[in-house]
């Protein structure tokens, strides 16, 4: 629980640095979004512009299966930022360049890896 809790602290101090850009709406969509107090505290930062629909776990996947469907149904998708957060994964040398492998007592990770929240 304790990883959790501390991905969420560190999502919600980085919304906190971008809050000072232009931001107009917010999609609270997938797994976290279906947590009441992240969205609060989103809500909290950003006041009325956070959306979070009442499937927010499933949202992605149905917007997905309408894209591929009609592709037109989307007219823009444009997003400034992309939010994740830095971290390491298993080492696979098929998939990872090995000047970011990095040798720990579980294993060989991959460094510096961007991970989607």
């Amino acid at each position: 629980m304790g990883l959790i809790i501390d991905k969420v602290r560190n999502i919600l101090e980085y919304l906190k640095k971008v809050k000072q850009h232009d931001i107009k709406t917010i999609f609270c969509v997938g797994g976290f979004a279906d947590c009441k107090l992240l969205r609060d505290r989103f809500r909290d930062i950003f006041d009325d512009r956070v959306i979070a629909p009442s499937e927010a776990i499933t949202a992605i996947m149905k917007v997905a299966v309408m894209f591929g469907r009609d592709e037109n149904i989307i007219e823009s998708r444009i997003s400034r930022f992309t939010y994740g957060l830095d971290g390491s994964v298993d080492f696979d040398s098929n998939i990872h360049d090995s000047r970011r492998k990095e040798e720990t007592e579980s294993g060989d990770v991959c460094k510096d890896i961007f991970l989607h929240c």
